[in-house]
């Protein structure tokens, strides 16, 4: 027979969601130095946003 799970205490479920952010930013940094296409779509997006920044 199995025992039921107990229900994650806050301070466990945020340090779940570290846990995850932390997974997802370790790839998309991966990515960003792995492939060129992506870190194009970066470099545009920053590029656009300067240009944004400086027309105000």
């Amino acid at each position: 027979m199995e025992t039921p799970t107990k229900p994650m205490t806050a301070r466990e479920k945020i340090r779940r969601l570290v846990e995850v952010k932390e997974q997802v930013q370790r790839e998309a940094r991966e990515r960003y130095q792995t492939d060129p296409e992506y870190r194009a779509v970066f470099e545009r997006l920053e590029k656009e946003n300067a240009k944004r920044r400086v027309s105000k």
